[in-house]
């Protein structure tokens, strides 16, 4: 069943963007926020973390010559580096498990960077609902 919710998001992803032309955070990261609606401390973290890998690159790019794979490199890199300075802290109760996985907000924060956060955040949350609605309405069916 993820993996249905994984494909059908990607479906409604392109759908939602050919017509709006609103980027609903990348094409996998709202069927993982359907997956994840009933824990919204996940999703709520995720968001956050993106929105600091999207700052910390942001000032990076003053220091450092990131572009394309290269800056979707580090936004990886620093996502997986801030769930592990969180184990190491002991801190991962708090946050690092609770992240949902690492490639999820480094795709989120790539894409506030190409569309903006104004306008990625409402067009993610509105496929996300719409995606949990019909999760549960084709659960209620089965």
């Amino acid at each position: 069943m993820n993996e249905t919710i994984v494909v059908l998001g990607v479906i409604l992803s392109i759908f939602f963007y050919e017509i709006t032309e609103m980027s609903p955070g990348g094409m996998i990261v709202p069927g993982y926020f359907a997956l994840f609606f009933n824990e919204p401390q996940r999703i709520i973290l995720t968001v956050l973390i993106s929105l600091l890998l999207f700052y910390t690159v942001k000032i990076l790019e003053n220091y450092l010559i990131l572009f394309g794979r290269r800056k979707f490199a580090i936004y990886i890199v620093l996502s997986f580096a801030i769930k592990k300075i969180f184990w190491y802290l002991d801190l991962e109760i708090l946050i690092g498990s609770a992240i949902i996985g690492i490639l999820i907000p480094a795709i989120l924060a790539q894409d506030f960077e190409k569309n903006g956060v104004k306008r990625v955040l409402p067009s993610l949350i509105i496929l996300s609902i719409v995606m949990k609605s019909i999760i549960i309405l084709v659960e209620g069916i089965i």
